[in-house]
């Protein structure tokens, strides 16, 4: 059992989670479902603490050693027009476009993709075998380009095309 289990099991929080009927069915025949209140007011704070102690973490790097460095770099990918100058940020977090693969670096994303709603849910609509494949923020600062609607699936390239994206 991790930590974060047992938190939960002390608070008194129940771990089962089901999507009803409607929603597989709307899933199914739309392709997106919007959960609201997924997670707990203190699961989405403790998520933007570490957010923010990751870029804050790799800024004091960044200006200890002047260098982005090869262990952040996958991790944490600042805004082209920030890292080019022609944007200047109002802040650290604002000049992070996204953090990238964070489930692998970061042990709180870790444990948060393998929450117990997550997963859940993830096998009701996918079935037993889910693979957790990317994980990132993305964070977009104002005054950068617009991510246009796309399919994930013409990053991943799996077949058959069974794809989950989940975003909170």
């Amino acid at each position: 059992m991790s930590e974060t289990d047992s938190k939960r099991q002390k608070k008194g929080e129940s771990d089962s989670f089901s999507l009803t009927d409607k929603m597989i069915e709307n899933y199914g025949r739309n392709g997106y479902l919007v959960l609201r209140n997924l997670f707990s007011i203190d699961e989405v704070e403790a998520t933007k603490a570490e957010i923010s102690r990751i870029i804050d973490d790799w800024y004091a790097e960044f200006e200890r050693t002047g260098k982005e460095g090869p262990d952040w770099e996958e991790v944490v990918n600042r805004d082209p027009l920030v890292k080019s100058g022609q944007l200047e940020p109002v802040d650290r977090l604002h000049s992070v476009r996204r953090l990238f693969r964070i489930s692998v670096h970061v042990d709180f994303f870790k444990e948060l993709a393998s929450h117990p709603k997550m997963s859940a849910m993830s096998r009701q609509l996918l079935g037993d075998d889910v693979k957790l494949l990317q994980s990132m923020a993305l964070l977009k600062p104002p005054g950068t380009a617009e991510k246009r609607w796309h399919q994930d699936n013409g990053y991943f390239r799996l077949i058959p095309n069974h794809v989950l994206v989940a975003n909170a």
